[in-house]
């Protein structure tokens, strides 16, 4: 039989995911050496959405070679889509080094699926892999992880890094995410070096000034007492409102005030 007529059987098995057709793909996975017969056996079983794949197709993975690591990841995911199944348990280096690499290098389809394991799985503790690499991930990706964050208390203590993002679609649900679930202690310093910074935009100024209020941070009145300045007419209004509030609990507790 030809060499193409043999990846033609085979991706055509792959899309009619019958359990035995796919038990001979799992099979004849772990059996050939061709670089292209395991490229097509891998989309194969991709296409096939078939949950029983995923042992196979991730036991091949770091087999070969860079190229074929690829198409398993994008495989895995496919029949994540598919099945329902969350393939987002694999939090190793090797493993989520090869899912960023394909988010970095802007593959649409991939960044899509994996959008869809994060809607489907909030609490999978890869979401705080990818975080880690927030600077590699596309706007729409870091939008569903901050969606994720609000069913993920633990996620949601680790967005602070994102209030810098240039988008604000990320960086003002971050801070006030940020804002709810870090810890006072931790969040009060840079929380008060970046109310200071001149180059923070005013929408940040707002959402971080309400975050202080609602945080109680009594240390950072004497910057509130600053902002009351700002060139802004709302930053004023919230800061100067924020300021009268903290400097009435500090009265109650005696706070030094980070000016």
């Amino acid at each position: 039989e030809r060499p193409e007529m043999q990846f033609e059987t085979i991706e055509a098995v792959g899309f009619i995911a019958q359990p035995v057709g796919q038990v001979f793909l799992q099979k004849l996975l772990g059996k050939t050496e061709d670089p292209l017969m395991l490229l097509a056996l891998v989309d194969a079983l991709g296409n096939s959405g078939d949950p029983d794949a995923i042992p196979a197709l991730a036991g091949i993975f770091g087999r070969v070679g860079e190229e074929l690591d690829k198409r398993v990841v994008q495989a895995l995911f496919s029949v994540g889509s598919k099945s329902g199944v969350n393939v987002m348990v694999n939090c190793s280096d090797v493993y989520m080094h090869a899912v960023l690499s394909e988010l970095k290098s802007e593959n649409q389809e991939l960044c899509d699926l994996v959008g869809e394991q994060i809607e489907r799985y909030p609490q999978t503790p890869c979401i705080a892999h990818l975080l880690k690499h927030a600077q590699d991930l596309p706007v729409q990706l870091l939008e569903k992880i901050i969606a994720a964050s609000y069913q993920n208390d633990e996620l949601a203590g680790q967005l602070m890094p994102l209030i810098h993002h240039p988008d604000e679609r990320i960086s003002i649900p971050a801070l006030e995410l940020s804002g709810m679930h870090t810890p006072v202690e931790v969040l009060q310093g840079p929380l008060g070096e970046f109310l200071l910074d001149p180059a923070t935009d005013p929408d940040m100024l707002s959402a971080a000034i309400q975050v202080a209020g609602y945080r109680k941070m009594t240390r950072l009145a004497g910057v509130m007492e600053k902002l009351m300045n700002h060139r802004e007419y709302e930053v004023c209004s919230l800061a100067d409102q924020a300021y009268q509030y903290l400097t009435s609990l500090a009265d109650d507790e005696d706070g030094t005030q980070l000016t």
